[in-house]
């Protein structure tokens, strides 16, 4: 007999347990893409948005000078 009720106690903690377990956690990440967002390099992403700014900036220049000259 008591072997039976120990046995119901741990099948009960195991399925609560599982069931916590599949619950699903709002913080997981669960699409490819967003993996990899997550694991890019921040410096990374923040020289290519430096890069950008200097590119647009020079082409504003350009464009500033253009209509300084016509």
């Amino acid at each position: 007999m008591q072997v039976a009720e120990i046995g119901r106690i741990l099948k009960a903690d195991v399925d609560e347990i599982w069931k916590m377990k599949t619950t699903r956690n709002p913080d997981e990440i669960r699409e490819e893409y967003r993996w990899f967002r997550a694991l890019q390099d921040t410096d990374h992403i923040r020289s290519l948005k430096e890069k950008r700014m200097e590119l647009k900036e020079k082409e504003r220049n350009k464009w500033r000078n253009q209509d300084e000259d016509g």
